[in-house]
Parts: structure tokens; sequence; C-alpha cells
């Protein structure tokens, strides 16, 4: 082997290129891309590459399957067609510390996860590990869709964190919980998700990493009891809400001061008559109008253009925006 491939630097540059082979042909999500099956390869070649090659390979992980596929008693089920419908669980009894040590081999290595609400059919077999167990100790960015189990996969690591859930569906036991681990996440960059408690929009301030704040849907979310105004978010560039009503938004504007802000977007579905002022007279006393960008977007009602027409004609600040866009 040439001398050259002991330098890390160098295997680096080589690798990071296998990686992103295109595919010849259309390459479903699940399935392992070229660039993929290379670094398998070159994982299983020798000691010098096998480190290296498996970071790159597991550093972006799509759902719990690629892990269940380290537990060989369960290749059956992770590797049957019939899991593109969700695990299927009926008679598989829960891993034993062993099995889970297999399942966590390669855990650490996982710096990008997405989880499905399909995936939480596979939590009843991670019974034993502990709850104060950090799964994913290096991860960096979270995409939460649906799963009532983010506390398996939050990580203190975390940069960018998104996190969904059908506002109808939501129960009300999670936001609380939702809240009290993003309080955990002290290297956040990003932070999109449902409402959060009183006591996380105090803790975002202390955050000098935090610069972009998405936030929706309301529905659901308690409302607070404490009036005092907590320091102001002196990093913060982006901050947006999409939602049925303006009336969160108007809450956390009243009770926070954005003096770094870029940005802000609110996208509504209904504007109330009794909204309008409120929170248009409060986000120009929060911001720094001078310096941030403001747009409206999304309103159903009143669907008419004089409206819009009247808004900004009233308050020359702000701008309306199709309700797809997001700055």
């Amino acid at each position: 082997m040439h001398r050259a491939l002991l330098v890390s630097d160098v295997l680096l540059y080589i690798f990071t290129y296998v990686e992103q082979l295109p595919p010849t042909i259309y390459t479903p999500s699940i399935t392992a891309s070229p660039g993929q099956k290379c670094l398998a390869s070159l994982a299983a070649t020798c000691n010098a590459f096998y480190e290296l090659a498996m970071d790159l390979l597991w550093a972006d992980i799509y759902g719990v399957k690629p892990l269940l596929g380290c537990v060989t008693r369960l290749h059956p089920l992770v590797y049957s067609s019939l899991w593109k419908w969700g695990p299927q669980l009926a008679g598989v009894e829960p891993l034993s510390a062993d099995k889970v040590r297999q399942f966590l081999r390669h855990s650490t290595r996982v710096r990008s996860l997405v989880i499905e609400l399909s995936d939480d059919g596979a939590v009843p077999l991670l019974s034993v590990i502990p709850a104060d167990v950090c799964l994913f100790p290096r991860l960096r960015e979270l995409r939460l869709s649906g799963s009532k189990h983010l506390e398996l996969f939050l990580s203190h690591t975390l940069r960018d964190y998104y996190v969904y859930y059908d506002p109808e569906e939501v129960i009300p036991d999670q936001l609380p919980k939702l809240s009290d681990r993003i309080r955990l996440c002290n290297q956040l960059v990003t932070l999109s998700c449902p409402p959060l408690d009183w006591a996380t929009w105090k803790h975002l301030p202390a955050l000098p990493t935090l610069v972009k704040i998405e936030v929706r849907s309301s529905l659901g979310a308690s409302p607070w009891v404490e009036e005092q105004h907590i320091s102001p978010f002196l990093y913060l560039k982006s901050l947006s809400f999409t939602d049925s009503s303006a009336a969160y938004a108007t809450t956390v504007l009243q009770h926070m001061k954005f003096p770094s802000l870029e940005s802000f977007w609110i996208g509504v579905e209904t504007l109330a008559s009794t909204e309008v002022e409120p929170f248009l007279c409060t986000i120009p006393m929060q911001t720094d109008p001078e310096n941030t960008h403001y747009y409206v977007g999304g309103i159903q009602r009143p669907p008419t253009q004089a409206f819009n027409s009247d808004l900004t004609s009233s308050f020359p600040f702000l701008h309306t925006a199709p309700k797809s866009a997001t700055p």
C-alpha cells in the first residue's frame, strides 16, 4: 500500500469523494447507494481503512433499521419485504443486554438521523436500555417525525433539531417532555419544533450558538402563567411561526426581545381583527426594525387583497408573502 494512504487527511479526501458517488439509476433512500457500497468494501479491505470508512458509512442514518440489522437474530425481520410497512414485531422478544450491544455497535458513529413514526414499532425491542443512556452520543442533526419516544434519540450534542407532529395527534404530555429534553441540548444552532414551555424559552437565550428558531402549531400548548420578561436573544438571527392564529407568536413577542434578528416570518391561517394590532405593534418594539425583514403569509381568512394592502400601508415595515415562502 502506498505510504500516502497512511495519511488520514488523504484518506478522508478520497473516502469523502467515494461516498458522494452518484447512483447510476434511481436509488430509494432505504437502499444502499453506490458510495455506501464502496465504503463497505473499503472497510473490509484492511485495518487502516476500517475506522474512517465506517465513520462515513454510518454518519447519516435513515430510521432504526440499519442498527437493528446489526443484530443477527433480527435479520429475517429487518430484511423482510414487509418492513416497508413498519416493523413487524409480533412474537419477537426484546433484545437482551448482549444483543443491545450489537444494536449500539455503530451508534456512536451516527451524526445525522431521521426517525419516522413507523420506527416507534421497534422501540419495544429496546426496553432493556436504561432511560439515562444516550444512544447517539455524537449526533449532530436529528429529524423526528411523529415519534412518541423522542427521549431515546435526543442527544446533548445536537446542533440541528427538527421535530414534526400532526397538531391534531399530539398527546398532551409530549410537549412538556419535548421541552425538558431540549433544555439538555446546549449546542443548538437550528431548532424547529412545536411550541415550547416557558422554562425552555428562558433557557434558549443563553445559547450563543442558536441562530434560528421555527415554531409550528400551538394547538394543545398550555397557556403561560408567568408574566416576567426573560433575557434577550442576543444571537438569534431568524425567527418564524406557522400556526392557526397569531396568539402564540404575540405572547412570545410580548415577553422577549430579539435585538439581533434579521428575519421574522409568520404564516397563519386566520388573522382575526382583534389580533392584528397587538401582534403588529409588538413586533417593532421587541426587534430592530432597521435591520429586520418582516414577512406575514398564509392568511386564508380574511382572503381579500384589500386586507393585505391595509396591513402593509398601516405597518410599512411588513411584507406579505405566499404561504410557501419562508425566508
